[in-house]
């Protein structure tokens, strides 16, 4: 393409931005993202930003050959095109020539700058590249040459001035070069070099420059951040509670001043320090509540300090009901001015957002967590954070100098709580995170991460926001654990005579326990002798019906009409009921206390009132291990009848137990071998939720808007196969938009079961024109594979929840 005079960034009918205005609005933007409070050890923040610039500087710098301007412009396809690697050895040379005093820091830090620039395009990798320097300098050299062709129009307009010998020099493809940067890796494990930290630099560099690079191409400006004023909750408590009076209103309020006591007690010297907050308190106290206040009281101090960028607030919650819940209280308070964002599974984006931007635009700023506030599950965070997915490192660079709230950090498998534990450090440490653990069951989740000897020397002990949290519980007496577990397992039969006995037809009672098979035999049962007087909920209906059951179980308890919930541990978090009796199958202790925080909640209706544990079959074992079970049998065992009031020494004794186990392989592994060897491999193993291949995915045609969303699913799936390169993305942004709104009608299901009653495959809706890896139960045959009350239908045997 001689002659050219203009390169371009992008060129479309609808987007035309030059390659110097790009190169130059990433590198800012790259600079204005990172966090005064990022630390590691031979690299300060300003140093930091110095290297976030410089990538952002060069990052397309291989999009100045003619071969990506041809394709840019004509379309002319060219192995040649790709522009990543040149540019990631630019700036590998440049780093390597400055001649750092402290040369392994050098070497590492030019090669993780190499590798964010290489792999900006694509999926973050260290071993598994397969470079070979004569493989390198093959698919390199004819864009070198290229580029030192053209390397006087290039220098006119590069967006950092430098000569020609060093625009020659950074370009260079010298075996000695080349060789470095293959070795690289390997030293990397090595016992000198290997490090947890640069696991941490690495994503961190990566998530910023994706982030930045998208966010530039897709012309989304960076927005003004606000804050919560501190102020706003007890404002919004006032007019929530206005005519309400409940017993635990006082203690609530008790509770929130305490926090907020402990952090204005602070100096600010402390405030700036210490960065884990850990708030334990018993179900029902408020904690939700007063969190968002402690984060946005933190946040009000640190602007005070002078901090440059004010802080997020990121929630993170186990349970998407529990956001779904939250989200009207976080609405209500974050108001018009400051920007709220949920970023779930079950979330469409255009209720968050502003409504006049373009769906495809919307969807990135979601994805990047371009908010003041978000709400966002664990999955969302640590599948994020444990990943090499282009898609899920670009929202951890929002992570740096925020303030993040972990909701029932008890709810974390026991098996990743010495690898969470150690990552909630090192992201404190390193990124100036500010972390608040929240639960009525804290599981010493730093202890966990003391058994990883992770040799960290940058940060402040946690600090307990609620100091004397044990008054708290052993003032309470609004439940008791009543164990009738016998010496062996108990039928189905008996518990239902047990239950049976216990209950008086006056009550609300809530049966839960450990499988769907289990829950639907009970109700079935139930049913036949308390009939319209027993509800049903479990993951075997589907959200939006789950939805409903909650609501007229919250009817039921306002008017005070007795009636049965059978569950499973679907109930056991964030839903806000209020039972007066609980039957639960043995199962590990926290979700014991979690089942008894559905029970007298609002301490209204006496005290004590009774939470019987039973033993049906091996149910606990099957789901929970035999660990679990035996743990938790041996506590009961020593005493039948335990308070709410010696929980908390429960809780204690519990985990303390767990921590004399030793250290999970599975975190030892991910830890040791894909953190500190920077193995993405081993990263890619954590599973938070434990996939199945033996699930599969089931949509239910339930009523209109399920019909609505399906015709447009298979509309846009048409569409996208004949979209241009430019509205592609608007047809895919629709159309996971629209699959997020469809999850309320979806139904997981294991494989064993749906042979027994196997509905078609969604494909078959379109008659064959579009494919698909999940079933559908039609409109006119919901009948035949659901129950409009139990949910999916099938005779198998014994299943999980």
């Amino acid at each position: 393409m001689e002659g050219l005079e203009v390169y371009w960034a992008h060129y479309n009918k609808n987007v035309r931005q030059r390659l110097p205005e790009h190169l130059q609005l990433v590198s800012k933007g790259c600079k204005s993202a990172v966090s005064e409070y990022i630390a590691f050890r031979g690299i300060n923040a300003e140093q930091f930003q110095k290297l976030a610039v410089l990538c952002g500087k060069y990052h397309d710098l291989g999009k100045y050959t003619d071969f990506f301007q041809d394709y840019m412009i004509r379309g002319k396809n060219s192995p040649d095109k790709d522009h990543a690697h040149i540019s990631a050895l630019f700036v590998y040379n440049m780093l390597s020539s400055t001649g750092d005093s402290r040369p392994d820091l050098n070497i590492i830090i030019s090669f993780l700058c190499y590798l964010a620039v290489r792999l900006h395009h694509s999926n973050l990798q260290v071993h598994g590249l397969n470079m070979k320097p004569r493989d390198m300098n093959k698919t390199l050299q004819n864009k070198q040459k290229n580029l030192l062709q053209n390397a006087e129009k290039i220098l006119k307009e590069f967006p950092e001035q430098c000569s020609r010998k060093e625009f020659e020099d950074f370009l260079s493809l010298g075996n000695t070069v080349l060789q470095n940067i293959c070795d690289i890796p390997h030293y990397l494990k090595s016992a000198r070099l290997k490090n947890a930290q640069w696991f941490f630099f690495l994503i961190l560099l990566f998530s910023l420059l994706i982030d930045q690079d998208k966010l530039d191409s897709a012309q989304i400006a960076i927005k003004f951040r606000n804050q919560i004023s501190p102020d706003r909750i007890p404002e919004y408590l006032v007019k929530k509670n206005k005519g309400k009076h409940l017993e635990l209103d006082e203690r609530r309020e008790n509770a929130r001043k305490e926090v907020i006591e402990v952090l204005s007690k602070m100096t600010d010297q402390e405030i700036l320090v210490h960065r884990i907050y850990t708030l334990t308190a018993p179900t029902g106290i408020g904690k939700t509540l007063a969190s968002l206040q402690a984060a946005a009281y933190l946040s009000q101090r640190l602007k005070g300090l002078g901090l440059k960028k004010l802080p997020k607030i990121i929630t993170a919650i186990p349970f998407v009901n529990i956001i779904e819940q939250n989200l009207d209280d976080y609405r209500e308070i974050c108001g018009e001015d400051v920007c709220l964002l949920a970023h779930y599974h079950l979330g469409q984006v255009e209720e968050h957002i502003d409504q006049n931007c373009p769906l495809e635009k919307v969807l990135l700023e979601t994805e990047s967590w371009e908010a003041d506030v978000i709400m966002t599950t664990y999955v969302q965070l640590l599948q994020s954070l444990l990943s090499n997915r282009n898609r899920n490192l670009k929202k951890i660079n929002k992570l740096a100098g925020s303030i993040v709230i972990m909701d029932e950090i008890q709810a974390l498998p026991d098996k990743y709580m010495p690898l969470i534990g150690a990552i909630i450090r090192r992201l404190a440490a390193h990124y100036g995170t500010r972390f608040i653990l929240m639960t009525a069951t804290q599981p010493k989740i730093m202890q966990f991460a003391d058994q990883l000897k992770d040799d960290i020397d940058m940060l402040q002990p946690s600090i307990e926001l609620l100091p004397n949290n044990e008054a708290y519980f052993t003032n309470l007496r609004r439940t008791q654990f009543i164990s009738l577990i016998e010496d062996r397992a108990i039928s189905e039969d008996e518990f239902i005579k047990k239950f049976q006995a216990k209950y008086t037809g006056k009550e609300a009672a809530l049966i839960v326990v450990n499988t769907i098979k289990r829950s639907l035999n009970i109700y079935k049962k139930l049913w036949e002798q308390y009939p319209r007087r027993v509800l049903y909920l479990s993951t075997n209906i589907i959200p939006i019906a789950r939805k409903k059951v909650i609501k007229r179980a919250k009817q039921y308890l306002k008017f005070k009409i007795p009636f049965i919930l059978v569950s499973t541990q679907t109930i056991e978090a964030g839903v806000d009921l209020d039972f007066d009796l609980a039957f639960r199958d043995l199962a590990p202790l926290p979700s014991l206390i979690q089942t008894a925080g559905r029970v007298n909640r609002n301490n209204s209706k006496g005290c004590h009132l009774p939470v019987y544990i039973t033993e049906i079959e091996n149910d606990c074992g099957l789901v929970y291990g035999t660990d679990q079970k035996n743990r938790v049998k041996a506590i009961l065992a020593n005493k039948k009848v335990i308070g709410e009031e010696e929980y908390r020494a429960l809780v204690d004794d519990y985990y303390f137990k767990i921590l004399k186990q030793g250290l999970p392989d599975e975190s030892k592994q991910i830890w040791e071998k894909g953190i500190v060897e920077l193995d993405f491999e081993y990263i890619n193993k954590f599973e938070l939720i434990k996939k199945s291949h033996e699930i599969v995915d089931v949509f239910v045609e339930y009523d209109d808007i399920a019909t609505e969303l399906a015709d447009l699913y298979i509309d846009l799936r048409k569409q996208l196969r004949h979209a241009d390169k430019e509205g592609y993305f608007v047809v895919k942004a629709r159309l996971q938009n629209t699959m997020a709104a469809m999850q309320q009608y979806f139904l997981s299901i294991r494989v064993k079961r749906i042979i027994r009653n196997k509905p078609p495959i969604f494909g078959d809706r379109s008659y064959g024109e579009i494919t698909s890896d999940f079933y559908w139960i039609p409109r006119g045959q919901v009948n035949d594979y659901y129950d409009l009350l139990t949910g999916f239908k099938d005779e198998g045997a014994a299943y999980l929840y």
